[in-house]
């Protein structure tokens, strides 16, 4: 997997809403607005809208944002429960984006990735904990609850808050496995910038029998 580096400069429409939230922890969904990402991946991609609502009534610090777009009854819902349980100052839906690591680089914790997709790739090379839904794609894989990634239950938004609950209270810990992922997962990363050598490298290893 190549990935593009992030500029290191804060996108504006983040800066704006994060100038009057200095405090908060940046909680990011990337992807695709559909039903496949809700029936099939099973991604909390609206029930992180309710979960916000209660993580605001136990006075947590933190802001939502989604990168993406797709379906319209999607959105729509998602915009009715913004709108229903009063979270314009906790969520904000930013659209199609083509600087996605600039987002990810100040961002906390990571949702919408599945497996070892160009989404979580992107949040691990930048040393980002993520939220992966538990069996499924992420069955026998190297992701391990609280070692590198942190897992919630299929369907189960009392789960999600719990772990989001306990992401925004121990923000050192979060960052420590944001680590682990990048250190874990890194030789399957090349930049941009590189040319994939290292991607190729491997590549050439597999091939000529080399797996160590």
């Amino acid at each position: 997997m190549v990935y593009n580096a992030s500029s290191g400069i804060m996108p504006e429409d983040m800066r704006k809403v994060l100038d009057k939230k200095s405090d908060a922890s940046i909680i990011l969904y990337i992807g695709r607005f559909d039903y496949i990402k809700i029936n099939e991946n099973r991604l909390p991609l609206i029930a992180l809208i309710p979960t916000s609502k209660s993580l605001k009534a136990k006075g947590m610090k933190f802001h939502v944002f989604y990168v993406g777009n797709g379906e319209k009854n999607i959105k729509k819902t998602m915009v009715d429960l913004i709108d229903e349980y009063d979270l314009y100052d906790y969520v904000t839906l930013l659209g199609i984006k083509t600087n996605v690591p600039d987002y990810i680089q100040f961002s906390d914790i990571g949702v919408g990735g599945v497996a070892f997709n160009g989404v979580s790739h992107d949040f691990t090379i930048n040393g980002k904990a993520q939220i992966l839904v538990e069996g499924g794609d992420n069955a026998n894989t190297p992701w391990r609850h609280g070692i590198n990634t942190i897992f919630i239950k299929p369907n189960n938004q009392p789960d999600l808050e719990e772990k989001l609950m306990w992401a925004l209270k121990n923000p050192q810990k979060v960052r420590t496995i944001g680590k682990n992922a990048k250190v874990q997962m890194s030789k399957y990363i090349a930049d941009s910038k590189s040319g994939g050598k290292l991607y190729l490298r491997e590549f050439h290893n597999l091939i000529n029998g080399d797996r160590t």
